[in-house]
């Protein structure tokens, strides 16, 4: 986009709901026609009319043709990369920084329907929320001279994925785990609320070094919102999609899924095993296209294999057959399945059934039957079995006599297993598909709570209907710990409820162990223990547990590290290293946190989680949280240093992490944890200004941090972390505005702290991180109005001295609930506020109540 200004409007709009924006663009833009347009470009709420409007030359079919060198923005045309339905794809060159890219223009003629902008802005619209190792990244955006939106993605060298196959002549298990990562990609699409509709092999492109990159988004669809783009949903067109991977639902026009994408899939991976598509489409009429693609059985992969080999007379073939028959077969045809409902429930459920192929697991698409079971054990232990085979003629009788009862109850079994997945499954999206999609969003938390305990609901039904199923005990684990930090994770946002988090937590754990006492080289299994440490030591460190809380710490970083060694080169790996050095650090010397007391221990672990995290990742998820946990541990290190008294190093230190978490905020605006994170270091710079003798600098920075954490509160005034949040920075701003001298001001934003804390313990009288905080606001209050008797007079001096007697009594009672809910001395300053209360009722002539003259 051109100009700041245009910039700042398109980003206001779009946080607002599609109805609300042209009435905000009138207003915004001010009369100013070009900066209307230019901002209405790249938002998707236009009409057909005003669209004809907005682009005369596109209306009627004219476009300025792309001249090859031609600069567009930033960036110079250097060859054409290929064309698709609506748009056509260059090889750029940006030449400030040498950097090649793909860029991404609407075709000629292709912009002469408002549907297809529309479109076009979706695709941008789709890649913005998409950060995926797997998927080739949205680098830049904006609009030519002549008002074409343009997209500028990652620049991706590498050759269909069928091609590289056969190029590297890969083996089916090769192949198979190839496309597995495709699989990985897709299921984050859909966690993204993202459809692809358009997969095949050119749109799957993997690179000489075996990294695969899933391109154009061009027809996909955002499962919750194509209304607000203004996208018709039902019917994409024949001629916008590819009818060979089209699924029946989409060549019939009708409402696309996620389980479009996995039809797609199965025929790619039909095309990976046998070199071929399932169907052949020799005419491009609609009717013969629907014909077969709706109606037509294909065939199974191996009966293709067998025809070409009877075909070539290759031996090889005839290997291959046997090879992919039996559960490839099946697993194919059931991500083919004309009916949604019959196909796999996801990407991921897809790849791990090719998961259980290559080890030889039983999978899901065989239905599961004893004999299948058998036939599985069979082949994974053959040669034990070889010598019991005697003992089968044994048994030949009785087992014919009950041969029709066996059939019987297998069909009736099958029809519970199918039933028995499909609730599993529907858990699975509601525990983690769906809870994570919606964990940091605003107001969320009590929704949380509610999603994890629906799912964890559903999968203990289950676990009192099987036995021994490992994955089945893993996925409950999981859920407790996501059930564990909705209810009291004081970490993060959470309901407050301490007591119901260390017991989901406790369990999570206990689940964990069992696991990896089962199989201790099961990689899920470890992650699932060492999370559930890291969260419980943080949870007993609030209900009065430190030492325990550093115990399990220390586990979880044992766990960590051991995970990390088998990953040496995972950026992933070490960032969870380092996160859990920092806790570890925060549960050692932290003052912030219930704490032993050790700062040089706390200190070195920061240190030691910084050295960890020099270098960037590839996968952009990573590297934002490598960078969300830089700015973190540069906090944690400035808060040392200014404990020490070195205030000019601290505010430094504070400096750099702000700058972090401020350019992460505005990369992405919707997260509440990037707006937290700025809040937080404004609250910090505050504090160190405050001790420095800065009342003026310190009073700025608390109000930003109180606005930031009053914005967070109101969208999720549920969130325990808020509340405290938010009366914590009140109670700073308080200090600041006394500094100055504003004592109206300073009394009116520590009482409002404490009015939020007193309604928050009234329902939740046992959170310590709330019982601390009012024993702080209490006794700052007593403080407060300690000063005023001293210079006021008559009725007035009286009143506050009244006032500060009851609140430091107040505030003494709050610190002693606080220190039995298990606060220790070494963790809170709450001690030092008492004294100077006690002090500051001395010096006015009073005795402080159980204190001295």
């Amino acid at each position: 986009m051109r100009g700041s200004g245009a910039q700042k409007i398109f980003e206001a709009a779009l946080d607002l709901p599609s109805a609300g924006r042209a009435a905000f663009l009138d207003a915004a833009c001010q009369g100013n026609a070009e900066l209307h347009e230019e901002v209405a470009a790249l938002l998707g709420f236009l009409d057909d009319a005003y669209t004809a409007d907005l682009f005369p030359q596109l209306a009627g079919g004219q476009q300025q043709p792309l001249v090859l060198g031609e600069q567009i923005g930033p960036y110079r045309v250097l060859r054409e990369l290929g064309a698709g339905g609506m748009g056509v794809v260059f090889l750029a060159e940006r030449e400030d920084v040498g950097k090649r890219v793909a860029l991404k223009l609407v075709r000629e003629g292709g912009l002469a329907s408002a549907d297809r902008i529309r479109r076009f802005l979706l695709e941008r619209r789709v890649l913005a929320r998409l950060e995926h190792q797997n998927i080739a990244r949205l680098l830049d955006a904006g609009v030519t001279e002549f008002r074409l939106p343009y997209l500028v993605m990652e620049y991706v060298e590498g050759l269909p994925i069928d091609r590289y196959c056969d190029e590297r002549r890969l083996t089916i298990a090769e192949r198979i785990e190839l496309f597995r990562t495709v699989c990985h990609a897709v299921h984050y699409a859909h966690q993204s609320l993202v459809v692809h509709r358009d997969l095949k092999p050119s749109n799957i492109l993997v690179t000489a070094d075996g990294q695969v990159k899933l391109l154009d988004f061009g027809i996909a669809k955002l499962l919750e919102e194509n209304a607000s783009l203004g996208v018709a949903e039902p019917r994409t067109g024949l001629l916008m999609l590819t009818p060979e991977y089209a699924s029946p639902e989409q060549v019939r026009g009708e409402p696309v899924t996620t389980a479009s994408d996995v039809y797609s899939l199965g025929v790619v991976l039909y095309q990976l095993l046998t070199g071929r598509r399932p169907y052949r489409i020799a005419s491009r009429s609609a009717a013969d296209i629907e014909r077969i693609v709706c109606h037509a059985a294909p065939e199974r992969p191996s009966a293709a294999i067998d025809q070409m080999a009877a075909q070539a007379r290759d031996s090889s073939l005839d290997r291959l057959r046997r090879r992919v028959r039996g559960d490839l077969d099946t697993i194919v045809l059931k991500a083919l399945s004309k009916e949604p409902v019959r196909r796999y429930l996801s990407a991921a459920q897809l790849s791990d059934d090719l998961r259980r192929h290559l080890v030889r697991l039983p999978v899901l698409a065989r239905g599961d039957t004893a004999a299948y079971r058998a036939g599985m054990f069979l082949r994974r232990h053959w040669l034990a079995v070889a010598a019991a085979v005697a003992m089968v003629e044994i048994l030949i009788a009785g087992v014919v006599a009950t041969a029709w009862q066996a059939r019987r109850a297998d069909a009736q079994r099958i029809v519970a297993e199918e039933r028995f997945r499909d609730v599993r499954a529907l858990a699975n999206t509601i525990l983690f598909d769906v809870h994570d999609a919606i964990a940091d969003l605003p107001g969320a938390t009590r929704a949380r709570a509610l999603v994890v305990n629906r799912g964890l609901e559903y999968l203990n039904r289950l676990s009192g209907q099987v036995r021994g199923d490992l994955t089945l005990k893993g996925e409950i684990a999981q859920a407790y710990i996501r059930l564990g930090m909705a209810q009291g994770y004081p970490s993060g946002a959470n309901l407050g409820d301490l007591a119901g988090a260390r017991a989901s937590l406790q369990k999570a754990l206990a689940l964990a162990s069992e696991l990896v006492a089962v199989d201790s080289q099961d990689l899920r299994s470890r992650r699932t223990l060492a999370l559930a440490h890291e969260k419980l030591g943080d949870v007993k460190a609030w209900t009065g547990d430190v030492p325990g809380a550093v115990g399990e710490a220390r586990e979880a970083l044992r766990g960590w590290r051991s995970l990390a060694s088998v990953q040496q080169d995972s950026m992933g790996a070490q960032l969870a290293v380092a996160i859990s050095m920092t806790k570890l650090g925060d549960l050692l010397g932290h003052p912030a946190f219930p704490n032993l007391g050790d700062r040089v221990a706390a200190d070195t672990q920061y240190r030691g989680a910084l050295a960890l995290l020099g270098a960037s990742s590839s996968d952009p998820t990573v590297d934002r949280g490598r960078r969300r946990q830089v700015a973190l541990i540069q906090e944690r290190l400035a808060a040392m240093l200014k404990l020490d008294g070195s205030y000019d190093a601290a505010l430094a230190a504070f400096g750099r992490s702000l700058a972090l978490r401020e350019e992460l905020y505005r990369e992405d605006r919707t997260s509440m944890d990037a707006v937290r994170d700025v809040a937080v270091s404004r609250e910090s710079l505050c504090e160190t200004q405050l001790a420095r003798g800065d009342p003026r600098s310190a009073a700025s920075h608390c109000r930003k941090a109180v606005e930031l954490y009053q914005s967070l509160h109101a969208a999720d005034p549920g969130n325990a972390q808020g509340v405290t949040d938010l009366a914590r920075a009140e109670g700073g701003a308080s200090e600041a505005q006394a500094g100055l001298g504003r004592w109206t001001e300073a009394l009116s934003q520590m009482d409002r702290g404490a009015a939020l804390l007193k309604e928050f313990l009234r329902a939740n009288p046992g959170n310590l991180p709330a019982g601390r905080q009012i024993a702080r606001h209490l006794l700052s209050s007593s403080i407060l109005r300690a000063r005023l008797a001293r210079s006021g007079a008559g009725n007035e001096q009286q009143r506050y001295r009244d006032e500060a007697d009851s609140l430091y009594a107040s505030g003494r009672r709050a610190l002693a609930r606080s220190l039995a809910l298990g606060a220790t001395p070494a963790d809170t300053a709450d001690e030092g506020l008492a004294r100077e209360a006690e002090a500051r009722l001395a010096r006015g002539g009073r005795t402080a109540p159980g204190g001295r003259r």
